[in-house]
């Protein structure tokens, strides 16, 4: 493996005659404030910053506990801060900043210490820092580039021997030897890596991403970073003139349309399980050049480029997601005004991972999120005891049964926080078995569009089925029916995580035929008789960073069925009062069909809406079951996907008057 660059390599990672290899995170805010902590030793992962000092020691520095972060501070994020900051400043000390860090870690680290996805990653962000550095005319120094040199040829050659052999998990440890032997010929002579990588990412994107283009890990946080790198691997090949073999296109472009769908109006990538919000517009923007997917390249730029998708509303049965989606504006001024909704049926991923969240759902609307899946924050040696949740049912909007796995999401008391018990130092009890959905059934009517998902619980036999009605394109009706085995009660808690800013502003207003809870942004409309609770919550921020929100927690005792209902009404700052939620008769009595009438509805609150839903009967069974079976719902399945009921034919009707 070669030492040190050729004569056409030094102070560039790339021959002069080469183009410079395409970095997914080059069009990333890269924050100030990161590189100048830099210069002073302060340094910032999984949304910490620690002053650790001007010569960090790599294996004893930071929280000795917290894993998550010293892997995060290794992978070298910062070096693209200080390469940013240098460009904008001309200023040198950035430069010198980041030649320190290399060696002080090169000379402290053994190669092999890190796993694979951590080398990749900061095999990666070297290559990236260094082609940035010396694009703003300060390419490092000839010591640093004999350094960086010989580092990345053995860093090169452990990952190599040591990339995973799990299908689907292999991705950003491939993407990274692809870049690294594009960049660094010296380091691949004849391009016999390049190629190896490049074919086996081909494999690696029809494995990873099934026939509907949801990675195999249901998760939208490893589709954005599976994706980043399929992409990113396709613009180098561009770059670099390596054949695209068959079916690579074909494939990354449904990704990159499950992508484009999952996208919120206000660009972010809801978390589900994820470790915070993410964002693919970048990606998107350059996929629109590449693969041809309608409509992508104006959700990209939020309505300013191309012409909008003609879908709005599309399911995605292998990876168990569906989406809700008002439209995509007119164009850059009203595209974050649409609503947004995506539901998932919370399946395992591939090689049987256990999820919490089967029927969790996060919602968006006119500018603002109204209810956020609480994400993922660090590993079990990032939390204390009693927060090991991401993976909880608590921890997700939809119904825990029983307490199974009760919500730790104590996040400390404080005087303005909701009252709460105290944390216990006892370990979390043992989450319930993972439960495995059908596939979700969409039904539509003039001017409703009804998701239906149902799962049962291996732990109980509860069944519990969740309604969608997307009502006008404006908000929405939560139906939560659980019905237990004859001669069973149970308890039932409907959940829902508010976001970010809630913690201090939210409220419970009994009203004659309702009760209301309102947010910034959003209300929760509840029938006569329920009692809303706040419990203390978190959500994972964009940066991994935790922040408190309130949990709105309606919850049945000792019963065998509970019918809840919810509706959520998006409420900007401009918006009329919201509306007035009356149940006349039927689901939550025992019957199968519910009806809903909201006074005061519409977008001028002058209106009077009336909807007719089927339910979930008290023997289980809704209205249309059987012979009426919904045969566009039930062909809509994958074929290997658990069966359950499909809520048939009965009534769904919509009506609007005196708007």
């Amino acid at each position: 493996m070669p030492t040190q660059p050729g004569p056409d390599d030094a102070g560039s990672p790339h021959p002069r005659a080469r183009p410079p290899v395409f970095c997914v995170a080059e069009r990333a805010h890269r924050p100030r404030q990161s590189a100048d902590d830099a210069l002073e030793g302060r340094y910032t992962s999984d949304g910490r910053t620690l002053e650790i000092g001007l010569d960090p020691d790599w294996r004893g520095d930071g929280p000795t506990q917290d894993v998550k972060w010293r892997l995060g501070w290794s992978t070298f994020t910062v070096g693209l801060d200080l390469a940013a900051a240098l460009s904008e400043t001309g200023d040198r000390r950035y430069l010198a900043a980041w030649e320190r860090l290399v060696a002080s870690w090169t000379d402290q680290v053994e190669v092999g210490t890190d796993p694979g996805e951590v080398t990749g990653r900061r095999l990666q962000n070297w290559v990236y820092a260094w082609q940035a550095f010396a694009a703003a005319g300060a390419p490092p120094s000839e010591s640093t580039v004999e350094l960086l040199m010989w580092s990345m040829g053995d860093q090169l050659a452990q990952l190599v021997g040591d990339l995973a052999v799990a299908p689907g998990h292999r991705t950003p440890e491939l993407y990274a030897v692809l870049v690294v032997a594009l960049a660094l010929p010296a380091l691949d002579p004849g391009g016999r890596l390049a190629g190896e990588a490049w074919a086996a990412l081909h494999r690696d994107l029809l494995d990873a991403v099934g026939p509907d283009g949801v990675h195999r890990a249901h998760s939208p946080h490893a589709h954005l970073v599976a994706l980043r790198a399929f992409v990113g691997a396709r613009e180098n090949a561009r770059r670099f003139g390596l054949t695209v073999p068959a079916g690579y296109d074909e494939r990354l472009a449904l990704a990159c349309r499950f992508g484009m769908h999952l996208t919120r109006p206000d660009g972010a990538v809801p978390a589900l399980s994820g470790p915070g919000t993410g964002d693919l517009a970048d990606v998107l923007a350059l996929a629109s050049t590449l693969v041809d997917v309608p409509g992508m390249a104006w959700a990209a730029t939020r309505g300013a480029v191309g012409r909008p998708p003609t879908e709005r509303g599309p399911d995605f049965p292998q990876g168990g997601l569906s989406v809700q989606r008002s439209g995509w504006g007119h164009g850059p001024g009203d595209f974050a005004d649409e609503r947004f909704l995506v539901l998932a049926a919370g399946r395992p991923a591939d090689g049987g991972t256990g999820r919490g969240d089967a029927l969790g759902m996060e919602a968006y609307g006119r500018g603002r999120p109204l209810v956020v899946d609480s994400g993922w924050h660090g590993g079990p040696e990032a939390l204390p005891p009693g927060e090991h949740r991401s993976t909880t049912t608590g921890a997700h909007n939809t119904v825990v049964v029983d307490g199974a796995d009760p919500s730790p999401d104590q996040p400390g008391t404080s005087a303005a926080a909701p009252p709460a018990a105290a944390p216990s130092a006892a370990a979390p009890p043992a989450a319930a078995p993972p439960a495995t959905p059908g596939p979700p059934a969409r039904r539509r009517s003039d001017g409703v569009d009804l998701l239906t998902v149902e799962v049962t619980s291996p732990a109980d036999d509860v069944r519990h089925t969740r309604q969608v009605a997307f009502v006008a394109g404006e908000y929405w009706v939560v139906v939560d029916t659980l019905t237990a085995p004859t001669g069973s009660s149970h308890e039932y808690a409907q959940r829902f995580h508010l976001p970010a800013g809630a913690w201090h502003a939210t409220t419970v207003h009994p009203r004659a035929e309702d009760v209301l809870v309102t947010a910034p942004g959003v209300a929760l409309l509840y029938p006569a008789g329920s009692a809303p609770t706040l419990a203390p919550g978190w959500v994972a921020g964009g940066s991994g960073a935790r922040e408190h929100v309130p949990v709105a927690v309606v919850t049945s005792h000792s019963v065998p069925r509970a019918c809840l209902v919810t509706v959520l009404w998006p409420l900007p700052d401009d918006a009329p009062p919201p509306p007035h939620l009356h149940l006349e008769d039927g689901g939550r009595d025992g019957g199968d069909v519910l009806r809903v009438r909201l006074t005061g509805a519409g977008p001028s609150g002058t209106a009077t809406d009336e909807l007719t839903l089927p339910v979930v009967g008290p023997d289980g069974r809704g209205a249309g079951d059987g012979d009426g079976d919904d045969r566009d719902a039930r062909d809509a399945r994958d074929d290997g996907a658990a069966a359950g009921p499909v809520r048939g034919d009965g009534p769904l009707a919509w009506r609007r008057a005196g708007a």
